[in-house]
Formats: C-alpha cells, structure tokens, sequence
C-alpha cells in the first residue's frame, strides 16, 4: 500500500474541500488527482470498506461522464517520505485516486460567459451519470456544479460527476475537521433539511440536479465561505418563514485541549436562502413566482420545476430526466 502513493510524484494541491485537500500528481507520464480523506477513528475503516470500497469497484463499468475512482490507499499512523508538495503525515487518510480534469470544474467553467453554450450539454452529460450511478443502486448526495469537472477542450467539454457516494460516507467514517455543520446546502432538497445527517435518496438527487440546473439557466450566484462565487438559486428570505435563517462564518482557528486546530465562527443573517430551506418550512411555495422567472415557459422550464418538487414521490426519476433532455433537446 506504500508504494502505492509512493509511485506518484510531482505533487501539488490544487483544492481544499470540507473533509479534505485534492492533489495533482503523476505517474508514469500521465497526470491524475489524488483526493486525501481523514478518517475519524480506526472503526471508521469498516465503514469505509463497507461503502467507499464498492465506489472503487465501479471503476469495472466505464462510463463517459463519471470521474471514477481509479484506486485507493489507506494508512494509519504511518509516515511517508517527503517528496516535492507530498504531505508528510497521513493520519489514518483514505486516499483515492481519479483521472486529472484540466477544465476545473463545472462551477467555473460556466461562469465564464463564452461557455454559456454549453450549458443543456452538460444537463444532458450530468443526468446520465445520475441515471448510471442510481442504476448501480448509488446515491451521490452531494450533487452541485464543483462536484461535477470539466476535461476534453474548452471547444467539446465533457462534464464527469465527481465525488459520488463520498457524503455518505463522510458523514459516517471521515472527519470534516469541523466543517459539516456549517455548509450551506444551496441545493438540497426540503426533506434534507428536516434535520442534520438526514439520509439522502435518488429523489433528493433529482431535486439537487434541478437545483443546478435552474442556476444554469439564470446564471444566478451566492457566494461561498471562502468568498467563491457559486452558481445556485436562492430566495430572499420570506417573511412567512418562521424560523430566522442563518449561516455560520470563519473568523479563525482555535487549537482544542487535545491539541487539534479547529475553525471559529460567528453568525451571520442570511439574505439569500437556499430554495430547499424555504420549501420545507413552506411547502405550498410557487416555484415558478421564485426561479426562473426570465425563462420561457418552455419544456426545459417545467422539467427542472417538476425535478424540485416538494413531494418526492412527484419528482422525475433521473432515467426520465434523461430520457426528457435527450426527447426536447437533440
């Protein structure tokens, strides 16, 4: 297992996320990234063997517009030689290995105005990884443009999915170095927000997929902690919303008794609310009165409104998503 982050070098970090840090690397000429997970505790390497081993093993089934996991690594306690950007204390990580996707992510790819006419492309490449991935009986649960890549040229862009299956697990096995809590679901689903660790289904897959692609089309934006900007709808806070919506914002880092460094907060009024959040505390909302207001009435239009339906049951599955993109928009 040494030797397997060992044949990798020319390492260099490229993005830091809740529940770690994404490397570029190479090996034998070619570039991959590397994403380094920390494990909470020893038990938490069942879990992981239990639901991200079977993620690896999707590997088997290619698939053009998924970013799979091409292999792993695991290490407790072990140090591993210096080497140019290589970190120097795996910590109980969980390392996992894909190809490198020189586009960056769809997030940013999208801002870019020039690329605007991409945008149904990549809804149609995005909900076919959906459907392949819900027809292997996996859940993403974490579905949002920077978990989706770019690779092939700027001119025939290719969307992958990336990172599916991990939110599940990190919830159970990996650490997020306090972070969990404080991310802000701009695309989740109204039973999501039901209460913290709800479990995430195919349908809350299908209302995050719409969630993304309303954005898509108003190019609308919020920003993130780190002052990123991020394509999602939001509603201006509602009056009628009972329960005042807040965010908790990085003021710094405190070191704990046991010696681990944790961020601090502070909490900040919301503005702008995830659609989601104001779903479920006012579930007759009219969408159509909220988002994508600019946009013809069209059938794109009323299939992303039908995909962030309140009601699960009444969602599209991701096949028909498929089937109605590639029916509306050949």
């Amino acid at each position: 297992m040494q030797d397997g982050v060992d044949s990798y070098t020319n390492w260099e970090e490229i993005g830091k996320g809740a529940f770690g840090k994404v490397y570029s690397v190479k090996k034998d000429g070619y570039l991959y990234a590397i994403k380094r997970l920390h494990l909470s505790h020893m038990q938490a390497l069942d879990m992981y063997r239990d639901e991200i081993r079977p993620l690896v093993d999707l590997t088997k089934h290619k698939h053009d517009h998924i970013l799979m996991y091409i292999d792993d690594f695991f290490y407790q306690d072990s140090k591993i030689p210096a080497n140019k950007g290589k970190p120097t204390n795996s910590d109980r990580s969980l390392w996992l290995v894909m190809d490198f996707c020189p586009l960056g992510t769809m997030n940013n790819f999208l801002l870019r105005p020039e690329n605007i006419s991409h945008t149904v492309l990549f809804m149609k490449q995005v909900a076919d990884a959906v459907d392949f991935l819900h027809g292997h009986e996996i859940v993403h649960g974490d579905l949002k443009p920077d978990n989706v890549l770019v690779s092939g040229t700027v001119q025939d862009p290719v969307a992958k999915v990336a990172d599916f299956g991990l939110s599940k697990a990190c919830r159970n096995a990996i650490t997020d170095n306090g972070h969990s809590m404080q991310r802000l679901n701009w695309y989740g689903a109204p039973e999501v927000f039901k209460r913290f660790n709800s479990l995430y289904t195919k349908e809350s897959d299908v209302y995050s997929m719409g969630a993304m692609f309303a954005a898509m089309l108003d190019r609308t934006t919020v920003r993130g902690d780190d002052g990123k900007l991020l394509l999602a709808v939001y509603m201006v806070h509602p009056q009628s919303m009972t329960e005042p919506v807040c965010f908790l914002k990085p003021v710094g880092m405190v070191q704990t008794v046991s010696g681990t460094v944790q961020p601090t907060y502070t909490v900040q009024p919301m503005g702008k609310v995830p659609v989601g959040r104001v779903q479920h505390q006012i579930p007759n909302t009219n969408l159509s009165g909220c988002i994508m207001m600019q946009q013809p009435n069209d059938c794109l239009k009323q299939l992303i409104l039908e995909m962030m339906a309140y009601s699960a049951p009444n969602r599209p599955t991701a096949q028909q998503v498929k089937w109605a993109l590639n029916i509306t928009h050949d």
